[in-house]
């Protein structure tokens, strides 16, 4: 029954048949090529119906066509079967309809075809791409699901974003994400940040698997639309290990005895802090998600400006002392040292500082005793030198310097008592030395060992000195020296007298 003058083929196709399933009319869009009707040379029934069409078929519902009347019985059967759902062919030109059965008021039938080549078309290439979709994802080394923006039921779930939870995705049962969340409100949090931006990036979230354990997560999520409903593409990097690292490093810093933290170095963010850095700068717990402004804690802000000049510069910033003040006012000196490091892909700052105000202040007191030590060497009658157990000179009145005025130049702090005796027997200041220096600086030498407490020596230029030596309990000595020439001269005149 093939046409000998094809004629175009309609968008929707019909046969009528009277009560008996005899053809009574119909167009070419049913049969893809001419009209039968009642004028045919012999009657058509539903079958014989049926079997030009199939003649024009690549495809009946779902099976390919076969030849032989078993394969067009069977088609009949369910083509004309009214209460049956429709069935989709494929023509051979590669175009699809959609073939139904409605029954007509005379007790007949009406098979109908329908043109659904652009529908089919379309439901193929998302079917395709859903397939592209499927096959990107499940390859995908980490976990991605796609779930309603609105309740977290999940449309499509990777073998990893299974693996992750520690079961199967069951595509027919509806399962929700949410359901997994440690925290339910963390998904409502995501999907107002997705509204906002195309994309969230590194936001962290924690779930919870079938076997009850938590899983960190750093989550990418965007919005988009999955067959039909408004979505969200969540996929996440598994972070629990380096959750539970960060965790640790967390631990010592929080418990370190010093006042140490971590900060962003560009925002100022505070990311880790030590308890004794909370009682230190009057920093609250809440503080750790919020911004530091490190300046505000200087009492000069010029030094705040040095200090951040050189860390930005060399990266480090040792031993530096400042004067601090608290949130209350209250102000203090520390000394501290930074460092700029690399933490999780951005570049932060490790601080530590002391509190070194009773230091400053018991410093403040001994450069204070130290002046009036000072005062009170130089005001003595005689001259005074102080030397440490290394036999260096640690201090020393004006007048000490006098009575060595040969040597002078030398006497500061740190010269060696044997330096300024050698250096003196060399330049002839004691006559006795003369001609003997090394003898003589062995005999002042265990002089000292020994402790003589007095001895007067004579000068070269006629005058004498009167020289003591005593022990400290340091290890070091002590060193009076005196002119006694008008009393060597008294005497000398007085046993001139007697003579």
């Amino acid at each position: 029954m093939r046409p000998d003058n094809p004629v175009p083929s309609t968008h929707t196709g019909y046969a009528l048949f009277d009560a008996n399933h005899v053809l009574v009319d119909s167009n070419p869009g049913i049969f893809g090529s001419r009209r039968l009707d009642r004028g045919e040379m012999q009657p058509t029934d539903a079958i014989a119906a049926v079997a030009e069409a199939l003649s024009h078929l690549k495809s009946f519902d779902g099976r390919p066509i076969e030849p032989g009347n078993a394969f067009v019985e069977s088609a009949a059967a369910r083509w004309t079967q009214i209460d049956n759902a429709p069935v989709e062919a494929e023509t051979l030109d590669g175009r699809w309809k959609l073939l139904t059965a409605h029954p007509r008021p005379d007790g007949g039938m009406a098979l109908v075809s329908v043109d659904i080549t652009e529908m089919k078309r379309a439901q193929i290439a998302h079917q395709e791409n859903a397939e592209i979709f499927r096959c990107i994802t499940d390859s995908h080394p980490l976990p991605v699901w796609v779930v309603d923006a609105g309740s977290g039921q999940i449309l499509y779930e990777s073998l990893d974003a299974s693996k992750l939870l520690g079961r199967k995705w069951t595509p027919n049962e509806p399962q929700f994400l949410t359901d997994h969340f440690v925290n339910s409100g963390e998904f409502d949090e995501i999907s107002s940040l997705a509204s906002n931006s195309e994309i969230v990036r590194d936001h962290e979230i924690q779930l919870r698997n079938t076997s009850g354990s938590a899983v960190w997560c750093s989550t990418n999520c965007r919005r988009g639309v999955y067959g039909g409903r408004p979505s969200l593409i969540i996929g996440v990097l598994d972070i629990t290990e380096r959750k539970q690292r960060e965790d640790l490093f967390g631990f010592l810093i929080k418990h370190h005895p010093l006042p140490v933290w971590m900060n962003d170095a560009s925002s100022g963010e505070l990311i880790y802090q030590s308890n004794a850095a909370e009682r230190l700068l009057g920093w609250s717990k809440k503080a750790q998600r919020e911004t530091v402004r490190l300046g505000d804690y200087f009492v000069d802000p010029e030094k705040h400006r040095e200090i951040n000049r050189e860390l930005m510069q060399k990266g480090v910033v040792e031993n530096c002392e400042v004067l601090l003040k608290r949130p209350d006012g209250q102000e203090f000196w520390a000394t501290g040292n930074l460092r700029i490091v690399e933490f999780q892909g951005r570049r932060v700052v490790l601080a530590g500082i002391a509190d070194v105000t009773k230091q400053k202040k018991r410093d403040g007191e001994v450069a204070a005793a130290r002046e009036m030590l000072a005062d009170a060497v130089e005001s003595l009658s005689e001259g005074f030198a102080l030397y440490d157990e290394d036999h260096r000179l640690v201090m020393c009145n004006s007048l000490y310097r006098e009575l060595n005025h040969p040597v002078r130049d030398l006497v500061e702090p740190g010269v060696e008592w044997n330096e300024l005796l050698r250096e003196s027997a060399r330049h002839g200041v004691y006559s006795n030395a003369i001609g003997r220096e090394d003898e003589w600086l062995d005999e002042r030498l265990q002089s000292r060992i020994e402790f003589h407490s007095h001895f007067e020596v004579p000068l070269s230029d006629g005058k004498w000195h009167s020289v003591s030596i005593h022990p400290t309990d340091l290890g070091g000595f002590v060193v009076t020296r005196a002119d006694i020439s008008e009393r060597k001269k008294a005497e000398a005149f007085e046993r001139d007298a007697t003579t």
